[in-house]
Formats: C-alpha cells, sequence, structure tokens
C-alpha cells in the first residue's frame, strides 16, 4: 500500500514539473501589449482565404476585435463595433475582427450566420492555438479584447469590451476629432 501511494505521489510530482515546463515555455504574455507601441506586423484570413495585413491599413485607424466564435460575449462587441463602423464609413478607418479562437471551419460558421456584420472585415488567425500572433505578439490574453491602432501603426488605446459610445469616442480621438 505504502508503494502504491508513493509511485501516485511521484507521479503527480513529476506531472505537476512537465506541465509546468510546458506551460512554463509556451505562456503568452499575459499584458496587452502597450499604448505607444508599433502595432506587431500580421498576416490573417478573410472568410474567403485572403490573406489581410497589418501594412494594409496604413494611413488608417484601425479598430482591431480580437474575439472567438464560441464565446457569445464577443456577438455583442462585434454586434456595437459593426454599429459604429457604419456611422465611420467614407472616414479613414478601419474595423476588423480577428478570430482567435477556433479553426477556419468554425469561423466560416460563424461568418454564415451573421451576415448583419457587414461593416467590419472578420478574419481568422490561421496558425494553431499557442503559436498564433495575437497571443504572442499582442498579448490577448482574454476576448474580446479591443485595440485602437493609429494612422502610423502605434497602439494608442486597447480594452476588453468597449461599448458604442466608448468605442465611438475612441475612434474619434483616434482620428484627431473631440
Amino acid at each position: 500500500m505504502k508503494t502504491t501511494a508513493n509511485w501516485i505521489a511521484r507521479g503527480t510530482w513529476i506531472a505537476v514539473i512537465i506541465a509546468t515546463i510546458i506551460y512554463g515555455c509556451t505562456r503568452p504574455s499575459t499584458k496587452p501589449i502597450a499604448n505607444g507601441s508599433p502595432a506587431p506586423r500580421f498576416t490573417f484570413n478573410d472568410a474567403y482565404g485572403k490573406p489581410v495585413r497589418l501594412s494594409d491599413y496604413r494611413g488608417r485607424v484601425l479598430v482591431l476585435c480580437f474575439w472567438s466564435s464560441s464565446y457569445s460575449p464577443c456577438d455583442d462587441a462585434l454586434s456595437n463595433m459593426n454599429t459604429v463602423a457604419e456611422s465611420f464609413k467614407g472616414q479613414d478607418v478601419a474595423f476588423v475582427g480577428v478570430n482567435i479562437w477556433g479553426n477556419r471551419d468554425e469561423f466560416q460558421d460563424y461568418v454564415t450566420k451573421h451576415p448583419r456584420l457587414n461593416s467590419i472585415r472578420l478574419v481568422y488567425d490561421p496558425l494553431p492555438q499557442g503559436a498564433d500572433i495575437t497571443l504572442r505578439r499582442y498579448g490577448v490574453d482574454g476576448f474580446p479584447m479591443l485595440m485602437l491602432v493609429n494612422k502610423e501603426g502605434v497602439v494608442i488605446a486597447n480594452s476588453i469590451c468597449w461599448d458604442q459610445s466608448s468605442l465611438t469616442y475612441a475612434v474619434n480621438w483616434g482620428l484627431g476629432q473631440k
């Protein structure tokens, strides 16, 4: 009996050590990228498989919403973002929703079921979870997270879950309007 208990205890400690090594080596940043930092370059794919790059938006204010197709509060955030995007049509601002959790099929299914989100560009990170740019380089550790990038490609604001009025204020601020 004592031998079995010893083996269980040893096995538990070995499992904890291995998990710590693995998790510690692959753990993403727990802090979002700091305001004032250059936005890390990215290449995501849209619903048609077309690459979408940060450089595509140079010279425009960019609102990034990092979201998950399997997390219902993200629906509200994307809906709010879409409404705000409609009010800024024709201005130097772009709205991009980046699905950071899930695979291409889940993303495609979500896009198909949400045609009303037509004022924002929905994209997904094609890299496997844990290797993805959003966790590693942007420090996104929760969602929906919104980031505001100015025309020069610098992150100027970020927060979890902005409402319509806060997002409108932030975009106007980013555009240099009052």
